[in-house]
């Protein structure tokens, strides 16, 4: 079943591309991951990211989820997921990094929705 969400304009200025989810096309959208790492990530989040444990419990998670949205199955969308989230962020549980209960697959759009909603809900916690 295809995504009903409407098409828009990838981002990245000058570019042509249509896109349903996120706000870059694929080219693009690599090179925002990119300059995150490089310039916005902090370095111990950085590394966790890019250590072979994650990389493998990511795996299991995806193939787990079958690489769709989570939050968008719920609504009946089947939606090609982007992320591999933490339930309870990272920043506030880091013994949970790797548990793989902790972790599910979303598209971009449900990402971003979620670390909105998680700011408000762990910024008393701070």
């Amino acid at each position: 079943m295809e995504s009903k969400k409407p098409w828009k304009q990838c981002l990245s200025y000058g570019c042509g591309e249509l896109i349903r989810d996120g706000a870059y096309c694929v080219k693009h959208k690599d090179e925002r991951v990119k300059q995150y790492d490089k310039y916005e990530r902090n370095k111990e989040s950085r590394m966790f990211y890019q250590s072979s444990n994650w990389k493998k419990v990511r795996q299991y998670v995806k193939a787990r989820d079958g690489n769709l949205c989570q939050l968008c199955l719920k609504d009946k969308r089947f939606t090609q997921a982007d992320v591999c989230d933490h339930y309870i962020p990272l920043e506030f549980d880091k013994s949970k990094g790797l548990d793989p209960s902790n972790l599910w697959m979303l598209c971009h759009g449900c990402h971003n929705q979620k670390t909105v909603d998680d700011r408000k809900k762990y910024s008393n916690n701070r």
